[in-house]
């Protein structure tokens, strides 16, 4: 363990010092603007509190302090190195210590509060700056000199009431609370250090196994997209296919199968949620949807298959599942549904012309074992007839006023573009909604666009033909 964490130490140290180099160069460029707002607030309220004057010695300081804090403050933006840094916020230091040192020498009254302004002044330059322990020394050194120094040029300021109170008995107080703080600083830097550092380990870490994971998860999504049909055109139909996942993974699974050149089964689901759980779904529905489609042609049978399948597999998992299954028969012209809570999908009927809404019959998949079914329906399909499936992200996508696309633009949609070709409507669709939507898509969406192109005679009329349908005016 110990080994494993001198090996991590090892690794990230040079990154952990140019992060702390950033961290740096920030806080000194705060320093600098901080410092001198609080020389000038402090030579404000002086000014108010006590009655004095603005003695001309120390508009040299103000211009020494200004400049000065100008200029450390562009050259740590400009320079590089950890190094270079440093002694930029080293020389920042000095800069105040001087200034401070000399205000106490041209105002020799503030010379009896002069232990607690240095004191001050290293509690400043110690937590304003991310120091290394070694470097409170340094600091601290500064402070020394600076303070022993004003000590002894002092007297030759100073009134007779403050020589005899700046004593070296004062002197030797004030060191000794200079020292004190050293020790608090160099304790709490060298703790901050260390917490600093390991956290630092743990972040690079954990960027490691997130960069780990969006691989994974990029190639999972690589393998999840091979179950996206493509688009197609045949004889008897041209088939376009869009899917946009809200996330790596959908949980919207499509397949359609020509069990013969003129019969086409196909199939849309939407599992709840989306991202990888949904998706893990979406893989074991697609395998055993590829099973069942090897016996079965009924779309009511498989889906009660599915549903079967569904509620004894995933009964603990909570996830559920809308489906549309349909049989296109080109042949006879006709088209047999199974919808298990899945949104109704479209028929544009090109003899009409009219919109026929597919309606759900039962609830969704994996709920209850057995769910009671309305009727079967047998829609006639003619050549010209376009089928429009669709997941829910569709028509849930909102605008900058949370309104719903919604059934009712669809329809409309559906009507004025129903001459284009399967592809040219997804694609336009596909505008209308990006310009429709407010921010990122919110759920996955899947779009399958199905033109019959050939149609064998009909010799009856089929029941149910018309049903919840919608003349185009």
């Amino acid at each position: 363990m110990f080994g494993k964490k001198w090996k991590l130490k090892r690794k990230y140290r040079g990154d952990f010092y140019k992060y702390q180099t950033s961290v740096t160069r920030k806080r000194i460029g705060f320093f600098c603007l901080l410092s001198v707002f609080i020389y000038a607030l402090f030579t404000g309220v002086s000014l108010l509190l006590l009655p004095r004057t603005l003695n001309p010695a120390e508009m040299g300081l103000v211009k020494i302090i200004v400049f000065g804090s100008a200029l450390i403050y562009l050259l740590v933006r400009m320079g590089k190195g950890e190094m270079f840094v440093k002694v930029c916020a080293y020389i920042y230091t000095g800069l105040l210590l001087y200034v401070v040192t000399r205000l106490n020498l041209i105002y020799p009254e503030f010379i009896k509060m002069s232990a607690a302004t240095y004191v001050f002044t290293l509690v400043f330059v110690c937590f304003s700056i991310p120091w290394d322990p070694i470097d409170t020394v340094n600091i601290t050194g500064l402070h020394l000199i600076a303070y022993t120094t004003l000590f002894l040029y002092s007297p030759r300021y100073m009134t007779p009431d403050v020589k005899e109170f700046f004593d070296m008995f004062y002197y030797f107080g004030a060191v000794t609370f200079l020292c004190m703080g050293f020790i608090l600083f160099f304790i709490v830097r060298r703790k901050d250090k260390k917490m600093e550092f390991d956290n630092f380990i743990l972040l690079k870490e954990q960027e490691s196994r997130n960069e780990q994971i969006n691989k994974e998860l990029a190639l999972a999504a690589k393998v999840n997209e091979t179950l996206v049909p493509r688009s197609i055109s045949t004889n008897f139909a041209d088939i376009s296919v869009k899917y946009i996942p809200a996330s790596y993974m959908s949980g919207d699974y499509a397949r359609y199968h020509f069990i013969e050149k003129d019969l086409l089964l196909f199939i849309i689901c939407d599992v709840t949620g989306h991202g990888v759980s949904s998706a893990l779904l979406v893989n074991r529905m697609h395998t055993e949807f590829i099973r069942l489609i090897k016996t079965e042609t009924d779309p009511e049978v498989i889906l009660k298959h599915l549903n079967s399948f569904i509620v004894n597999e995933f009964v603990e998992v909570g996830m559920y599942v809308s489906s549309f299954c349909g049989l296109a028969d080109m042949k006879n012209g006709e088209l047999t549904y199974a919808n298990y809570g899945h949104p109704s999908q479209y028929l544009y009927n090109s003899s009409g012309p009219k919109i026929e809404q597919i309606p759900s019959r039962t609830t969704l998949l994996g709920i209850i074992e057995d769910p009671e079914l309305d009727p079967k329906i047998e829609i006639e399909l003619n050549k010209g007839d376009r089928l429009f499936l669709f997941t829910d992200g569709l028509i849930e996508i909102n605008n900058k006023k949370k309104e719903e696309y919604g059934h009712g633009r669809l329809k409309a949609f559906i009507a004025a573009n129903s001459l284009l070709s399967p592809d040219e409507f997804n694609k336009k669709l596909l505008e209308e909604i990006n310009k429709y939507k407010s921010g990122d898509f919110d759920d996955d969406i899947f779009l399958i666009n199905i033109l019959i192109k050939k149609t064998g005679e009909i010799s009856k009329e089929m029941s149910g033909s018309g049903n919840n349908s919608e003349e185009i005016s």
